[in-house]
């Protein structure tokens, strides 16, 4: 069949894959889901019917049915935070899918020692036996696909050296490719820094739960410290009740609720969890006062956040006569009236006890 003739045929087929597509795609995000892995981005396109042209007609291209042997008419590319991921996301797709071997690629293997360049992980997939015998799976037995697996920072090298449009090392001007060289092993040396980040980051927060699993809360405050007393405290769940019965929408610890509240913590001088929890403690006694001052539902829709943001608003009310409006706008990225708002509520403190909150460099 002469190419025109395999190019007319793959117009035909096309609405089929982009079906194929659109199932796959719908399969990979609930597995992905199913894992601990964050995603940055997902990916899933047919191949154009004018992509498809110019690589049947390449130089040095010789199909004998490229319908049957380009393996990337569907493809796919999932770009992860970090470069410990991408090896059980692979192992994930392995168990998942039939695997060509002969034909899937790990970048990471085909550079020498003393190499750098682009890295990524293609693999060539097809159904597995045990979802191609499915019903609503069967009509794309045996076709193939691809998925390439990589982190943003390998995204980010890939698209930029497709935008230089080099098709060969030695297309690059030597300058330009030591330039190159460089710019790889420095990407590739971000990629391990931001995975041993993540590493001392658990371990941070494995260190901060031993140490609340102790009794200790003469720690600092820090995001991990916080969300360590908001998941494990009681006045959580009585400082959340008391914003729900005000018609707040509380929502379940987030990161950003609890850095709205080592931040609002930060501004009152606050040094310790222990200086924390006597904070909050003293303030959830008129917990349900304040929230009903805050904020009332507007044009029927409650105002809602993290229970941590809920928390960092009360402790905002109960230190107003320590807080001014802009050192609170310089803690939080609350707007001029949300903050004014939490201060304003705050005067059911001063009537019940006088007294502002301080930390321990207050006066």
């Amino acid at each position: 069949m002469a190419n025109t003739n395999y190019v007319e045929e793959y117009a035909r087929l096309i609405p089929e894959y982009t079906k194929f597509e659109q199932k796959l795609e719908r399969l990979l995000v609930d597995l992905l889901a199913e894992t601990d892995i964050k995603v940055h981005a997902f990916e899933v396109r047919v191949k154009s019917l004018d992509s498809f042209r110019e690589k049947v007609n390449r130089e040095g291209k010789n199909y004998a049915d490229p319908i049957a042997e380009i393996t990337d008419l569907v493809g796919a590319r999932i770009i992860l935070y970090y470069v410990d991921d991408i090896d059980p996301v692979c192992r994930l797709l392995d168990d998942e899918f039939a695997v060509d071997h002969a034909k899937s690629v790990d970048k990471r293997e085909t550079l020498a020692a003393d190499q750098f360049g682009y890295v990524s992980v293609h693999r060539i997939l097809s159904l597995s036996p045990r979802r191609a015998g499915l019903r609503e799976w069967s009509h794309w037995e045996g076709l193939q696909f691809e998925i390439q697996v990589r982190t943003v920072l390998q995204h980010s090298w890939a698209a930029i050296d497709h935008a230089l449009r080099y098709k060969a090392e030695s297309d690059v001007p030597k300058t330009s490719l030591r330039r190159m060289v460089r710019l790889s092993g420095l990407l590739e040396l971000a990629d391990q820094e931001f995975a041993q980040l993540r590493k001392e980051r658990d371990q941070t927060m494995a260190s901060v739960a031993e140490e609340f699993e102790k009794g200790n809360n003469a720690i600092s405050i820090d995001v991990f410290s916080v969300g360590a007393l908001i998941r494990s405290t009681s006045l959580t769940q009585t400082i959340r009740a008391a914003a729900v019965r005000a018609g707040l929408a509380v929502g379940d610890y987030d990161e950003t609720g609890g850095s709205h509240l080592a931040a609002v913590a930060g501004a009152l001088r606050l040094v310790t969890i222990s200086d924390l929890e006597a904070a909050l403690e003293a303030a959830s006694k008129l917990a349900g006062e304040f929230f009903s001052r805050f904020r009332t539902p507007r044009d029927g829709h409650p105002v809602g956040g993290s229970v941590g943001h809920f928390l960092a608003v009360l402790l905002a009310g109960y230190g107003h006569d320590s807080l001014h409006l802009a050192d609170l706008r310089r803690s939080v990225s609350w707007d001029n009236d949300y903050c004014n708002d939490a201060l304003s509520a705050g005067v059911v403190f001063s009537k019940a006890t006088g007294n502002a909150v301080h930390g321990q460099s207050g006066s």
